[in-house]
């Protein structure tokens, strides 16, 4: 099992993976999410580096990206949420034209289970 200071170093670098994925699904450069947050860029990157983030920015970036702030949090160490979660959580980092197509490839498969 790994230290609580090996957990905590995990959950930063995953809030700060989740981050970036979510800028990067919606085309926004570092400079434009630290714009529309107030903050410097070098704030903006340091959050999806892994370095500290305070739970205020956190849920600023929760809001701006439309996503819960579960989902910052989907690969990290501890308890796994139910396999729905777990999806709600995945797809919710998506763009909206992303999500679209999960979906329909969602229910196309289980189109294929319909009894």
């Amino acid at each position: 099992m790994a230290t609580r200071s090996k957990q905590l170093e995990q959950m930063k670098l995953q809030v700060g993976r989740t981050a970036a994925a979510a800028r990067n699904a919606r085309g926004w450069s570092q400079a434009y999410v630290a714009q529309a947050l107030d903050v410097d860029s070098e704030t903006i990157s340091r959050i999806e580096r892994g370095q500290s983030i305070r739970l205020e920015r956190l849920l600023d970036l929760a809001f701006l990206y439309q996503i819960p702030v579960a989902a910052f949090f989907r690969d990290a160490p501890g308890p796994k949420p139910a396999a729905m979660d777990e999806i709600t959580l995945a797809v919710s980092i998506l763009d909206e034209t992303n999500k679209e197509w999960v979906v329909q490839m969602v229910k196309a498969v289980a189109s294929k289970f319909d009894t």
